[in-house]
């Protein structure tokens, strides 16, 4: 067990043993090192957390931030989040904007159904349609059966809505 000395940029509580050194460094941030790699960090500016390597078996909250959870990259490569299961089950990520509670039928959810593989977008009973846009305005609205193109409340299977630019037309074309 050492204490590093304030003069030293990189004071902290040293704890090893014959395998691994850990370190609990302040240096403006709170981090917590394994060797030289910084393993978890929270800033002072601001009290955000960083985090290097794998995060198993953790909620992660985040509470009164616009921001939510990010994953972001600045070196020209892709960013990417994955849901992975290796066994049987299906993977979900859930969506509740109503109250947060994930209970009720207000919610919605994306799944990778691994019985069929299919991906599955859903709302639940009392939760609102899914709506598609394309360059912010409402192309189609998957209400229950329905399905509307250029109609946010379809009414029939199908409801096409041209709006006020003319009549409606469809194509239908085999070359």
């Amino acid at each position: 067990l050492h204490i590093g000395s304030s003069s030293d940029a990189s004071a902290g509580l040293i704890i090893e043993d014959d395998e691994r050194q850990w370190e609990i460094q302040n240096n403006g941030n709170l981090n917590f090192m394994s060797g030289t790699t910084n393993m978890l960090g929270i800033r002072g500016d601001n009290g955000n957390s960083e985090f290097a390597g794998t995060v198993q078996a953790t909620t992660i909250t985040s509470f009164n931030s616009s921001d939510g959870i990010i994953s972001k990259r600045n070196d020209g490569t892709d960013t990417r989040m994955q849901l992975l299961n290796t066994h049987t089950g299906s993977c979900y990520l859930y969506f509740d904007a109503s109250n947060g509670d994930l209970s009720g039928s207000d919610y919605a959810f994306i799944q990778h159904n691994n019985s069929n593989l299919n991906l599955v977008i859903q709302t639940e009973d009392s939760a609102g349609n899914i709506e598609l846009n394309s360059k912010e305005s409402s192309t189609m609205t998957l209400d229950g059966t329905n399905v509307g193109i250029g109609d946010g409340s379809p009414e029939h299977r199908l409801h096409v809505n041209e709006g006020t630019n003319g009549n409606a037309t469809m194509q239908l074309e085999h070359s």
